[in-house]
C-alpha cells in the first residue's frame, strides 16, 4: 500500500471514528435521560432477556464537590479571630495547616467566609461491553441484523 492510500484510509477511518464517537455520546445521551440512576443490560437478542449479556449501560451517581477556600483573605480573617495567631497557622497567608484548620470548620458547619461548596458534578454514563459481546455482535451483522449503513451513513454535501 503506497504512504498517499494509507493516508487516504487513515482519513476515512479517521471520519468513521468521528461519526462513531458521535453516535455513542447521543444515545449514551439518551438512554441516560430515561435510566436514572442506576444500570441497564444491553442483550444480543432484545426480546429475550435469557439471551447472551453484550454490555452494561450505568448511571454514576454525581459526586459532591469538596469545599474550596474562594476568598482567602476572609478566611484567614476568621481563622485569626477564632484560633488566635497560633504558630504554623499564617504566614501572610494560610499555611497548609491553616486551610485545613477552615476546611474542617466549615465542613463542621461553621459559617467561615471564603468557602464555597461548589455544585454536584453530573453522573456519568457508561458503557461496559462484555467478553461475549464482540462474537455476539459480529454474528448479529453477519446475520443482517445490524444496519452499519445507517450509522455510518455519510450525507453528500449539498451543491449549489
Amino acid at each position: 500500500m503506497t504512504n498517499q492510500n494509507q493516508l487516504r484510509r487513515l482519513a476515512v477511518l479517521n471520519v468513521i471514528a468521528s461519526r462513531i464517537s458521535t453516535e455513542i455520546k447521543t444515545v449514551k445521551d439518551e438512554l441516560g435521560k430515561q435510566l436514572g440512576r442506576g444500570s441497564m443490560t444491553a442483550f444480543a437478542d432484545p426480546d429475550n432477556l435469557s439471551s447472551t449479556p453484550i454490555g452494561v449501560l450505568s448511571m454514576s451517581k454525581p459526586r459532591q464537590g469538596k469545599p474550596r477556600i474562594v476568598d482567602e483573605d476572609a478566611a484567614m480573617i476568621w481563622l485569626l479571630e477564632n484560633f488566635g495567631d497560633e504558630q504554623g497557622l499564617v504566614v501572610a497567608k494560610l499555611s497548609e495547616q491553616g486551610r485545613k484548620s477552615v476546611l474542617a470548620a466549615y465542613e463542621a458547619g461553621k459559617d467561615v467566609p471564603g468557602i464555597e461548596t461548589p455544585a454536584p458534578g453530573k453522573p456519568v454514563v457508561s458503557f461496559r461491553q462484555t467478553d461475549e459481546a464482540v462474537d455476539e455482535i459480529t454474528a448479529m451483522v453477519q446475520r443482517g441484523e445490524m444496519d452499519l449503513d445507517a450509522i455510518l451513513a455519510i450525507e453528500a454535501p449539498v451543491t449549489k
